[in-house]
């Protein structure tokens, strides 16, 4: 996950312009790349992991190749300004299409049967029920009754 975008300003660079389309469409790449590789559960980790990673090689980058270089406290202020909305279409675009793949996986794992409802440990599908004890509102007791009352105390509700 930290290689894509790594690699996306390494060649940004070397292209001319650290934030331009040799930035943006291998982060997106990777980014996709690294959700269809993930396991079910992982996917979510990865694609939490974009936003903080990806902004933070663009602020390093920033930071370190900017031209002419950030010198006072508040330069780099404004650095890390540019570097957050260089980057931050960049990261939109990168969720919407990890987005696009998880869905894809969980609609394949549908379609093949393999993400469908839940599944007893007898194999029966489960419609996530439970019987109670409660029917029609009222509470079943086997307890005797003696002058309206249950043994227990209670009230018999009717």
């Amino acid at each position: 996950m930290l290689g894509g975008p790594i690699l996306a300003v390494i060649l940004g660079k070397l292209l001319g312009n650290y934030y331009g389309p040799g930035f943006a469409v291998p982060t997106v790449l990777c980014a996709a790349l690294a959700v269809a590789a993930a396991t079910p559960n992982g996917r979510w980790w990865v694609m939490s992991a974009l936003p903080p990673v990806a902004w933070l090689v663009a602020a390093v980058a920033e930071l370190a190749w900017h031209d002419p270089g950030y010198v006072s406290t508040k330069q780099k202020l404004v650095g890390l300004v540019h570097a957050t909305t260089h980057v931050f279409p960049v990261i939109l675009v990168a969720l919407v299409v990890m987005g696009l793949v998880i869905g894809g996986a969980v609609v394949r794992a549908r379609q093949s049967g393999s993400g469908g409802g839940r599944q007893s440990s007898s194999g029966r599908q489960s419609s996530g029920r439970q019987d109670s004890g409660r029917r029609n509102g009222t509470r079943q007791s086997s307890g005797r009754q003696s002058g309206g009352r249950q043994s227990g105390g209670g009230t018999r509700r009717v």
